[in-house]
């Protein structure tokens, strides 16, 4: 149910904030590399040790975020840094290579675009607008295998009022935190979902 849900929080983000997404990022990178990089994963993931990869998965995210945290803290008025287009596409393609292995490839995407250069706003609205057409296609795939049905319709919109509270206070917050508290928000998250990636 947490895929269709988050079309609400991601849909509206990205409509609000259209002329804010850097289509060329989409367009030239995000989607060719990552889209390569999930049909790799796909077809490598019967072969792997899933748990195994999961971890190193999972320490990979901690030790990139926490390295993004120990910088900013040792430079206050440090900005990202963007990454040359080769490293970018790189961790784009990684992202899609985890993806196609687990549907997980969020955490190493908002990584990858975090050092991309965006100011916050485009971060945000490029990431949404990405997740949004990720999570649709998703959502198309688990109606199609019936795993989306009246019973999880019925929870999607007992959610919905949650998620657009949330929004709410979350796009408030947004618009008063300064760029470099923002990035420190970014990878505090990526650390705990490094930690929630090794102890699961």
């Amino acid at each position: 149910m947490l895929v269709p849900v988050s079309l609400l929080l991601t849909g509206r983000v990205a409509w609000h904030d259209r002329g804010w997404i850097d289509r060329r990022l989409v367009l030239q990178t995000v989607l060719p590399w990552m889209g390569a990089g999930a049909v790799a994963g796909l077809a490598l993931s019967p072969r792997l040790g899933a748990a195994g990869l999961r971890t190193g998965f999972g320490a990979l995210v901690l030790l990139l975020a926490a390295r993004e945290l120990w910088r900013l803290a040792r430079a206050p008025a440090a900005s990202a840094q963007a990454n040359g287009e080769a490293v970018r596409r790189g961790w784009v393609g990684l992202a899609g290579l985890v993806h196609g292995i687990y549907a997980c490839g969020g955490p190493l995407l908002v990584y990858a675009l975090g050092r991309s250069g965006l100011d916050k706003r485009s971060l945000r609205a490029t990431l949404c607008a990405i997740f949004f057409t990720l999570n649709s296609s998703i959502s198309v795939v688990y109606a199609c295998a019936g795993r989306l049905g009246p019973h999880e319709a019925v929870g999607v919109l007992a959610l919905a009022p949650v998620v657009l509270l949330a929004f709410a206070l979350g796009n408030a917050l947004h618009h008063r935190v300064d760029e470099r508290r923002f990035r420190v928000l970014v990878y505090t998250l990526l650390v705990g979902a490094g930690l929630r990636l090794l102890l699961t």
